[in-house]
């Protein structure tokens, strides 16, 4: 009977620290997300590929956050329970940025090699977030407003 206690014991300790690792995030299926969300990701995002979905608790609020991928382009979305989107990150070419963030990147690291771009929409807020390789190996995130003005750096390990 002893051993049946512990046994029970380990088993309710294990379930709380996978509860714990893992941090509230819930992943589920397209058929388990509310269909107002899936609608709005949807007719925004028509030839997007979903990757993953999680759930999670925000603020007392349920989020919805996408991963997914369309034309070989990362695109992330947090919406709300009700399908609309709090937050929107979408991959696109560096040569793409606009000539005030592409023209402060250059300015400010004129011997680096833009590598990635990100396009943040937040509380109808554009920002960007590029990946440079400097030319001492080193890579960095900027992020910057959509005026090109930087508003952090962040140095990356490895190859970034």
């Amino acid at each position: 009977m002893r051993n049946f206690g512990r046994i029970w014991m380990l088993a309710i300790v294990g379930v709380a620290l996978s509860l714990a690792d893992s941090g509230g995030n819930e992943k589920i299926t397209p058929a388990m997300t509310p269909k107002p969300v899936m609608k709005a990701f949807k007719e925004k995002f028509p030839s997007a590929k979903i990757k993953l979905i999680e759930k999670n608790e925000e603020g007392g609020k349920t989020i919805y956050e996408i991963e997914s991928s369309s034309k070989g382009m990362d695109v992330d979305a947090v919406l709300d329970s009700e399908g609309a989107f709090v937050q929107i990150e979408q991959q696109i070419k560096p040569e793409k940025l606009p000539a005030e963030v592409s023209g402060a990147v250059k300015a400010k690291y004129p011997k680096a090699k833009l590598v990635r771009a990100v396009e943040i929409l937040k509380e109808e807020k554009t920002t960007y977030e590029v990946i440079i390789d400097k030319p001492d190996g080193k890579s960095l995130q900027v992020t910057l407003d959509k005026t090109g003005k930087v508003t952090e750096e962040e140095k990356l390990d490895g190859n970034g």
